[in-house]
């Protein structure tokens, strides 16, 4: 499956079967967003969440993390 339908697989389609498409599913003005920011490609093994937003707020941060801070996407 290619990168942009596996993303549309856990994120737009199932907001679609779910009638909510209009508040959730993709990055968009004035939709909902829980957030994450990656270190590497997205289902890629090998990539850490480097931030993580919910209803605006920071929750988790990788720099800031005892037991990931010192991991980098090249080990």
């Amino acid at each position: 499956m290619e990168r942009e339908m596996a993303l549309q697989a856990v994120t737009l389609i199932p907001a679609k079967i779910l009638d909510v498409a209009d508040r959730i599913g993709r990055l968009q003005e004035r939709k909902d967003a829980d957030i994450i920011i990656l270190d590497g490609l997205s289902f890629h093994h090998k990539t850490f969440v480097e931030s993580t937003l919910i209803n605006g707020k920071v929750l988790y941060e990788k720099a800031k993390s005892i037991y990931f801070s010192h991991i980098t996407h090249d080990e």
